[in-house]
């Protein structure tokens, strides 16, 4: 792989499919030293899924990316999204602690229609239903006395934002993609920001505004 000798320090890493690595150490008279150093390490441990977590592979060696994900309808309660990679650092750790618990997508408020009303809603997270009546002297286009709508699985969920350089984003309210999270942007020293100074998730699950940049 690489032959080091003299007073070079070069770092480079190994690793093996099979436990076992052979390591040839060889003396050199023309120089004074206090010789070789190396550093063993360990895959990864098995990481730990929560119900409903699903992980991309179960690959712990060193460098490997995990895909964690949960179901359709269902989002991670850290605010993390339905999907995101954790990866295994030299030293065995991986880049996360701990894996979060998936929720249901949650779907915002029932909302109002006009000239009608809310009969009932089940709850306002993935699977929830509203019906609907019309108010005396109006009535659906359908013809149906009353009608559903359905909390989706695609329902007022905003795509992640792309990262932010050169300045800081706060998270003001919501869980980073559903309906209604607001994020506020700020530019670091030296810097001066170019679009909105906030971006709101709205109900078609597009962000207000495009993101900012700090230039």
């Amino acid at each position: 792989l690489a032959t080091l000798s003299g007073t070079r320090s070069d770092k480079f890493v190994v690793t093996s499919s099979t436990n076992m690595i052979i390591v040839r150490f060889r003396s050199d008279a023309a120089v004074q030293a206090r010789g070789f150093q190396a550093h063993w390490r360990a895959n990864c441990p098995a990481l730990k899924t929560p119900p409903l977590v699903s992980l991309s592979t179960k690959s712990t060696t060193y460098e490997t990316k995990v895909v964690v994900s949960c179901p359709p309808g269902f989002e991670f309660s850290s605010g993390r999204g339905r999907s995101f990679d954790v990866h295994c650092q030299l030293g065995g750790k991986w880049t996360e602690n701990a894996l979060p618990n998936c929720q249901p997508v949650y779907c915002s408020a029932v909302p109002q229609i006009s000239n009608g009303y809310a009969e009932s809603a089940t709850n306002v997270s993935f699977g929830g239903i509203a019906k609907y009546s019309c108010y005396k002297g109006f009535s659906f286009s359908s013809g149906n006395a009353i009608e559903e709508i359905h909390c989706g699985i695609d329902a007022a969920m905003c795509p992640a934002l792309l990262p932010f350089a050169n300045g800081d984003r706060r998270l003001e309210f919501g869980d980073g993609t559903g309906y209604g999270t607001v994020f506020r942007f700020e530019c670091r020293p030296g810097y001066r920001r170019e679009g909105a100074a906030t971006l709101l998730c709205k109900t078609d699950g597009q962000w207000s505004f495009e993101q900012p940049k700090c230039i």
